[in-house]
């Protein structure tokens, strides 16, 4: 299973403590469970992107991780998902990033 952004698609989301972070290049979203929403039921709290996610403490070290836990009531509620863009450099990352982050507003995008 996967879940769509604009035009991007990402796996499906994975409980924080259970993700197994890419070695690629990627686009992430980290989320939280929200039975309004469909057809998937989760709500974005922040866009990033990474050349290399699978150093584990890179996420508990973000300097939003605080916003994540607030928004989300413990780091057990958190979801991540990613899109891997292999073939895309750091320009192209951040483009598409931003017209993510543009069209979500993520609350913990904000500065």
């Amino acid at each position: 299973m996967s879940i769509q952004f604009g035009d991007h698609i990402f796996d499906e989301p994975t409980p924080f403590v259970k993700w197994q972070p890419p070695k690629q290049p990627c686009i992430y979203a980290v989320l939280i469970h929200d039975a309004k929403i469909k057809p998937k039921p989760y709500t974005v709290l922040f866009f990033g992107e990474c050349e290399n996610l699978s150093d584990q403490k890179f996420f508990r070290s973000h300097i939003k991780y605080n916003c994540w836990t607030k928004q989300a009531g413990s780091e057990k509620n958190l979801f991540i998902t990613h899109c891997i863009i292999p073939e895309a450099d750091s320009v192209s990352r951040k483009k598409a990033l931003n017209a993510l982050i543009q069209k979500y507003q993520p609350v913990c995008n904000e500065m």
